[in-house]
């Protein structure tokens, strides 16, 4: 965390598609120091309806420390030190959602906003935020007619943020042998996923339709680079650890910086790759293990949740940086050529 740091506050507007009925704001009080800094966030729904979406992993999240904002120095964005989640919005009960309420407001307060950046890194200097409003419902996203965004000016030494400690209900191993074959099994098909997606785009190359659908223009040297990354990853120790609980909708999670990677209880349901070729429309336990790998391997983002549909809708900066597209892509070749 910050010591002493003093902030100076600027806020800057940040515009969003003309067509929306969201608008996000985000204020922060003045303070001397950054570990009494607070961040209120107020989420407005402009238009005649209720509006229900996904809280995790954008402002209206208060209770994990997933990324809210995305922070930047001089253009350069500052790591985010916090959790990354999996989830299935269409598997989450209420609790995973927010509604924001027709011609209503839902204000946010984010208290641990300098423990979850590593601002050390950058050091002293000005800072932007600007929320992270990326709203899904089950199936599609929730688009912000505007937000607005912030600078913070940090001066005075910044010590390193405290990474986060995993808490009881972890387990260092995956007691079950049930499960814990499962997982072998899920991570030896994540392998197979990626290296049947590399050696498809190798053969039909950058015009293909299936690569157009996902991939707009995207170069194959960088697609096809994080694929071969998962292939050749190594890390070791790298733990697939079982976690006894986890908030509902929530598939896997990591640690960023961790090459650790934790699932779920909802993850067991999920099928094999002989399953889904047999017809089963169930999420793939190995398409979940190579969505989390392409986190650890090549630090890709959250970009969408659900619905491979809503990676496919990308442009093509952010489907070539989404976790999803590549687990997404991945199924649909194996689905096309093995099955």
């Amino acid at each position: 965390m910050f010591s002493s740091a003093l902030l100076v506050f600027t806020l800057s507007h940040f515009a969003f598609a003309a067509n929306s009925n969201l608008e996000v704001k985000v204020s922060a009080p003045a303070t001397s120091s950054v570990d009494n800094l607070k961040l209120t966030v107020v989420v407005t729904n402009l238009g005649a309806e209720d509006v229900k979406v996904l809280k995790y992993g954008t402002v209206l999240d208060d209770s994990l420390p997933t990324r809210a904002f995305t922070v930047t120095k001089n253009g350069v964005e500052v790591p985010f030190v916090g959790m990354r989640l999996f989830t299935s919005p269409e598997d989450a009960n209420d609790s995973a959602y927010t509604v924001v309420p027709a011609h209503g407001s839902i204000e946010v307060k984010h208290d641990s906003v300098a423990s979850l950046y590593d601002f050390a890194s950058s050091g002293e200097g000005s800072y932007h935020f600007e929320p992270v409003v990326d709203f899904f419902t089950a199936n599609s996203v929730a688009p912000v007619v505007e937000s607005h965004a912030f600078d913070v000016k940090v001066a005075g030494p910044v010590q390193p943020a405290a990474r986060h400690v995993l808490d009881t209900r972890m387990n260092n191993v995956c007691s079950d042998p049930v499960k814990a074959a499962l997982m072998d099994q899920a991570y030896a098909e994540a392998q197979l996923l990626a290296n049947t997606a590399y050696n498809y785009i190798g053969n039909t190359g950058d015009q293909d339709a299936l690569y157009l659908t996902y991939w707009k223009n995207s170069s194959v040297g960088t697609i096809q680079g994080v694929y071969d990354k998962i292939i050749h990853e190594s890390d070791s120790p790298r733990n697939f650890q079982c976690a006894t609980s986890c908030s509902s909708g929530v598939i896997a999670y990591r640690w960023s910086g961790s090459p650790h990677i934790y699932v779920c209880p909802p993850f067991f349901n999920y099928v094999s790759l002989e399953a889904f070729c047999a017809g089963s429309t169930k999420g793939i336990r190995g398409g979940t293990i190579l969505h989390e790998l392409s986190h650890v391997t090549s630090s890709r983002a959250d970009v969408t949740q659900g619905s491979c549909s809503n990676a496919k809708a990308l442009n093509p900066t952010d489907s070539a940086r989404n976790a999803a597209s590549y687990s997404c892509f991945a199924r649909d070749v194996y689905k096309n050529t093995q099955c």
